[in-house]
């Protein structure tokens, strides 16, 4: 269970944005000397009577829907008002089988064979990758409610509970299992969920990371733990420095670099970096709270001082203005540094003339290259959704 308040938040709220708003490209695969399009989830399971949206990525231009191999099973067009636009395939299920969709870009030069299977009730998606500790969700749609659980997973793999129309999994030890929901109809209708848990990567190297401010200074020097989200049930007088990178190309590249020194066992120093950056290499990053939201290039900087770990709240200063300057960044590692101005927020709002300069900021830590977008996942969702929202509200980055 993890404490009501965990200062690590904050440098979560932006990461889990990404996963939740940045439609990443990843390299367009070639096959037959034809570039290929790439899709947000293939293949696809749909309910009778309901709908699924996909996202297609590459190409060029607006796509279009080719051909259908079986159109009594599947209507599925291209939904030009949904973002992205016209790179949002949809998907109507109208009876039970099977159909091979073909999208192709505006150029005719690239494509993709989407396998659609209608059923009486679907998964989506159906065959999930979690790395131990982290959890996702598998929402279901169809059939008769309410669902329950049919066949559980191996404990000993993976943790599995349904609510309302969602199922929650959470990765135990690597290996792979099955899930089994049904509905409540007579006899009741069955799908299956196949689990991948795949083990949670660590950073093996420290990490520096430091900066002076009017409020206090921070500076951090060594590894950082994979269990940072359990930051109480880290020994006291420690520390460290790293990130994790989330890369696509072309596309968003979504990194955190997060500090960490705990004075005692309660008490804890924390700063964060988000930052979105199309390329890897050097350059300047304006740090800006507003433009993360909307995947631009940009970083967003926050830090706690004397962080109480049995508090459910806490003091935390949010940088609205400045500069981070990368000298070098790669899959890898990120080094650099940054300045600017911060505005302390308490109980999620700014606090008027609570400005502070940061100076002297800098970090050189290593990089966990984060494949599955999981960067945010297995932490306090819902209380990073409502800062998020704080942040929206009160425009923190116009706070002077």
């Amino acid at each position: 269970m993890h404490n009501k308040f965990s200062p690590l938040f904050l440098f979560l709220v932006t990461a889990i944005l990404a996963v939740f708003s940045f439609s990443c490209e990843k390299n367009n695969p070639v096959e037959n000397g034809k570039p290929q399009l790439t899709a947000s989830e293939n293949p696809v399971t749909v309910a009778v009577s309901w709908q699924k949206y996909i996202t297609i990525s590459g190409g060029q231009g607006p796509c279009s829907v080719k051909s259908v191999s079986d159109s009594s099973v599947v209507n599925a067009s291209i939904d030009r008002f949904s973002y992205p636009y016209g790179r949002t395939l949809s998907l109507l299920g109208t009876a039970i089988g099977t159909a091979i969709i073909v999208v192709q870009d505006s150029a005719q030069t690239a494509e993709i064979q989407i396998s659609v299977t209608v059923a009486t009730i679907a998964a989506s998606p159906s065959n999930v990758t979690v790395q131990v500790q982290s959890s996702q969700y598998v929402s279901l749609q169809g059939g008769t409610y309410p669902y329950t659980i049919d066949q559980p997973t191996n404990s000993i793999l993976a943790d599995a509970s349904v609510s309302g129309s969602s199922v929650y999994i959470e990765g135990v030890a690597p290996g792979s299992t099955t899930l089994v929901v049904r509905d409540n109809a007579n006899p009741p209708n069955k799908v299956t969920i196949s689990i991948t848990v795949i083990p949670k990567p660590v950073l093996t190297t420290p990490g520096k990371i430091s900066f002076t401010s009017s409020v206090g200074g921070f500076s951090a020097d060594g590894i950082l733990p994979d269990n940072l989200d359990n930051i109480a049930a880290l020994p006291a007088n420690s520390e460290g420095a790293g990130g994790t990178i989330y890369i696509s190309s072309p596309g968003t590249n979504v990194g955190t670099i997060v500090g960490y020194k705990k004075h005692s066992q309660n008490i804890v120093d924390v700063v964060a970096i988000v930052f979105v950056k199309s390329n890897l290499s050097q350059g300047v990053l304006p740090i800006d709270s507003s433009l993360a939201l909307y995947g631009v290039d940009t970083a967003l900087v926050e830090f706690v001082f004397g962080g109480d770990l049995n508090s459910q709240t806490a003091d935390m200063y949010l940088m609205h203005s400045g500069t981070l300057t990368f000298t070098a960044l790669s899959a890898q590692k990120a080094t650099g540094t940054f300045s600017g101005a911060a505005t302390l927020i308490r109980n999620d709002i700014p606090v008027a003339g609570s400005n502070t300069t940061v100076t002297n900021g800098s970090f050189d830590v290593p990089l966990l290259q984060d494949n599955l977008g999981l960067t945010a996942q297995n932490l306090e969702q819902q209380r990073i959704i409502k800062f998020v929202q704080k942040i929206i509200e009160y425009n923190l980055m116009k706070v002077k």
